[in-house]
């Protein structure tokens, strides 16, 4: 405010300042709650929107604050942050500092010191899809291309570069105000004077220059880096890793050859996510294999490997790790509650809730989708790193199984290599971002990250995971265990290291972070079932 209020006191006419510009100031149905509290009193709010400056605007007004409340003991806090007091200036505060303050509009707003908080923590404050479409209508006098888009539909998309849109093989980043400074040349998105989005080139025809023209479709794009990222970490991380080494380490008690076959595994999984990182960044849309064959090879073997993929990619291991998630739940669960005749039947039931429950969800919305996709699969995969770094620091195992290693005959390399058809199942998932690829914002740079990041975490994962099983597990003893007592070969560890107790939370939290994978094939899927029905 500063610079304004020099302005006018050299008497310059607050006109020339610019052009009015409406700010919103009512309360949008937000899924980002803020909560103000001091003494077991409560005030509740939400996001309202961000300013020009970053700092993120509640419905809190500073009448709502009682005055009896001290500033300095106030608490603001949602889920996602925690902010002691109420400051009067951002100099109390070290730079980068998440601070609350009353701002100029009178409303409690959450600011970062010298930075932008709506970036930095991601605050949203409404449910807006991942994807958002339509096409160019008309092109305007200065060649700009109007869109179909209304501004009360965008009213909730970031304007910075979470978000992309694309026109006619152009991309651009962030959908920006009219008055938005940009330098000659630069190709922008704006909230134009006809009410819609608008594709401009600043200082020229975006019509003539770019080729912009009437039917172009329009995309905007709300899916990041680490959304695509996650999902590939949660595709990947399922029942293989969970079971895979059990079978190996009773068919072969050799530890070697056990790292060999997951290290080979994640070398194969790692060849095959650059190749589809390659193809998704020529071809970024909705469809992955399905697409890429129907390129290559046709329509009719496109929709064979688009089907084949949906129901045994998809809905088949859908079914398969949502019983499995059950049934690790339900064997603690029915050890403590007696359901009766009912428990033949609790672990469909499970599994079934389970799997709408995650369908509801992803129907919600990106946030939702996205969201639940992260938060389970931070939960599985601080299972597996706990299970990990727990295990080996304080857990009872010896590092003398690994001298049970040794050269595999003949009849043992066969069975390695059947083990490792195993841990190419575990390490499936790696092109997962591939399917999503057409809500991928930035896919050029963003698609092939993701995918190798993805891969490379879960490889390392992997490995320190069954250096953890060899370390809690005897291989000798391993041989003479039946079948079904090595395949849950975590729960199976876990117990050995820590007790049956310890093993049976390890089987509850196993069933948990499995509805990670569950959530990941739910929302990757039917990207192959919408690109073949765009097809017709």
């Amino acid at each position: 405010m500063a610079p304004i209020a020099a302005h006018l006191i050299r008497g310059i006419p607050i006109d020339s300042l610019g052009d009015l510009r409406d700010r919103p100031l009512v309360a949008k149905e937000a899924k980002e709650k803020v909560l103000a509290k001091r003494m077991g009193d409560e005030i509740h709010g939400h996001f309202v929107y961000a300013d020009s400056f970053g700092n993120s605007v509640t419905n809190i007004f500073a009448e709502d604050i009682p005055d009896q409340w001290e500033a300095n003991r106030i608490h603001i806090g949602s889920d996602l942050f925690h902010v002691d007091g109420l400051i009067k200036t951002y100099g109390e505060r070290e730079p980068g500092s998440l601070v609350a303050l009353i701002g100029s509009s009178g409303q409690l707003e959450l600011a970062v010191v010298q930075g932008n908080a709506a970036q930095k923590y991601g605050f949203e404050y409404a449910n807006v899809p991942s994807r958002i479409s339509g096409k160019v209508v008309s092109i305007s006098e200065t060649g700009d291309a109007i869109t179909d888009l209304a501004h009360d539909q965008l009213a909730d998309v970031p304007q910075d570069d979470r978000t992309s849109i694309e026109c006619g093989g152009h991309t651009t980043l962030g959908v920006y105000p009219l008055d938005h400074d940009q330098p000659e040349m630069t190709y922008v998105a704006i909230l134009g004077k006809s009410g819609c989005l608008e594709l401009s080139l600043i200082g020229d025809s975006a019509a003539k220059f770019l080729g912009l023209k009437v039917n172009d479709e329009v995309t905007i794009k709300r899916f990041g880096f680490w959304a695509a990222y996650f999902l590939v970490v949660a595709s990947m991380v399922g029942a293989g890793i969970l079971t895979s080494s059990g079978f190996t380490l009773h068919d072969t008690a050799n530890p070697a050859g056990l790292m060999m076959i997951w290290t080979l595994g994640g070398i194969l999984a790692l060849c095959g996510t650059v190749t589809i990182a390659e193809l998704a960044t020529m071809l970024p849309k909705a469809g992955s294999d399905y697409l890429f064959v129907r390129e290559a090879y046709g329509r009719e073997a496109g929709i064979v490997v688009g089907w084949a993929t949906f129901v045994l990619g998809f809905a088949a291991p859908t079914a398969v790790v949502a019983r499995l998630s059950a049934n690790y739940l339900s064997i603690p669960v029915s050890q403590v509650i007696s359901v009766g005749p009912a428990e033949a039947y609790l672990e469909p039931l499970l599994a079934t809730a389970f799997v709408v429950v995650l369908m509801v969800t992803h129907c919600l919305g990106h946030r939702e989708s996205s969201g639940i996709q992260v938060l389970s699969t931070l939960v599985k995969i601080t299972l597996l790193v706990g299970l990990v770094v727990i295990g080996l620091l304080f857990g009872e195992g010896d590092w003398g199984h690994f001298a049970a290693s040794h050269v595999p005959d003949s009849n043992e390399v066969f069975t390695l290599g059947i083990g490792l058809i195993y841990v190419s199942y575990a390490y499936t998932g790696w092109n997962a971002a591939a399917y999503v690829a057409g809500e991928v914002r930035d896919p050029e740079r963003l698609l092939p990250r993701s995918l190798i990041a993805g891969c490379l975490s879960v490889m390392g994962l992997y490995l320190l995971v069954n250096l953890t099983y060899i370390f809690a597990l005897d291989p000798q003893e391993m041989t003479q265990r039946s079948i079904p007592e090595v395949i849950p070969v975590a729960q199976f560890a876990a117990k050995e290291m820590f007790g049956n107790q310890v093993g049976d939370v390890v089987s509850v939290l196993l069933g948990l972070g499995m509805l990670a994978s569950v959530s990941a094939y739910m929302l990757s899927g039917p990207r192959i079932a919408f690109a073949m029905a765009n097809d017709g």
